[in-house]
């Protein structure tokens, strides 16, 4: 299910991670995925704010184990 926000103004990743918590997560929930086509580094900082929002600890993990 796809929810489109108008914005009619220039928004940060910030913003659009505060806004899609204010008009869609507490409505429908936590999305299960997330699909962009703005870069890795749009979908890490809104993936940040997201779990800011959420009051979640990021804990991210590397490829390399000794």
């Amino acid at each position: 299910m796809a929810h489109y926000m108008p914005i009619n103004m220039n928004i940060t990743t910030q913003g659009v991670a505060k806004t899609s918590w204010d008009r869609v997560f507490k409505d429908v929930g936590i999305p299960q995925k997330v699909i962009s086509d703005r870069g890795p580094q749009f979908v890490s900082r809104f993936m940040k704010e997201l779990c800011f929002q959420l009051g979640v600890e990021r804990n991210p993990l590397t490829a390399y184990y000794p």
